[in-house]
């Protein structure tokens, strides 16, 4: 039995295909001739919202897990390379899907490469209140690496559950790294 239908992408993200929309129609249509009951699952890191052929197409998953993980706009300029405005437009699209998964990195690092301060993960989670996920999941890298983002404690990321808990009513998941490989 197939459970799960899985489109992610290895360099770039899947909404960055041009063709994203009509393999996302091409992979729902088979998946209802062969596997009718399989869930069809989008993980995408930075979809490319102003294009309203992304915008249709990520209404064909069941379950479209979009990474979303800054509470600020000066955060978001800074670790993504966008415009600050964008974070606003990002948060009212994602508002409009109904089956949202938001999957969330939460990293130390400089002033304004640090998504797990105080004033950020408020941001955050009131940014989560407008877009009313059907799930989050949240994970960091590990705290002790050398190269390249450093992730939370885990007494952070407890303390960010509790927030969590008390503001979003969705449920909360705390990923592994063993989940991120499958």
């Amino acid at each position: 039995k197939v459970e799960h239908i899985l489109v992610v992408g290895t360099e770039v993200d899947p909404t960055m295909h041009p063709g994203f929309r009509e393999i996302s129609e091409n992979l729902r249509a088979l998946r209802q001739k062969w596997f009718p009951r399989a869930k069809l699952v989008l993980i995408s890191n930075a979809p490319t919202i102003d294009s309203a052929e992304v915008r249709i197409a990520l209404g064909v998953y069941d379950k479209p897990v979009i990474r979303f993980e800054h509470g600020t706009t000066k955060t978001f300029a800074k670790m993504t390379g966008r415009k600050s405005t964008e974070l606003g437009e990002i948060t009212r699209f994602l508002s409009t899907l109904e089956r949202l998964i938001v999957r969330a990195c939460f990293v130390r690092g400089e002033k304004d490469s640090d998504n797990s301060t105080e004033n950020e993960i408020k941001g955050w989670i009131k940014r989560l209140g407008d877009l009313t996920p059907k799930e989050v999941q949240i994970f960091s890298p590990d705290p002790k690496k050398r190269v390249g983002p450093r992730g939370i404690t885990k007494t952070r990321m407890n303390e960010i559950m509790e927030q969590l808990a008390e503001k979003v009513s969705a449920p909360v998941k705390v990923l592994e790294s063993s989940d991120l490989e499958d």
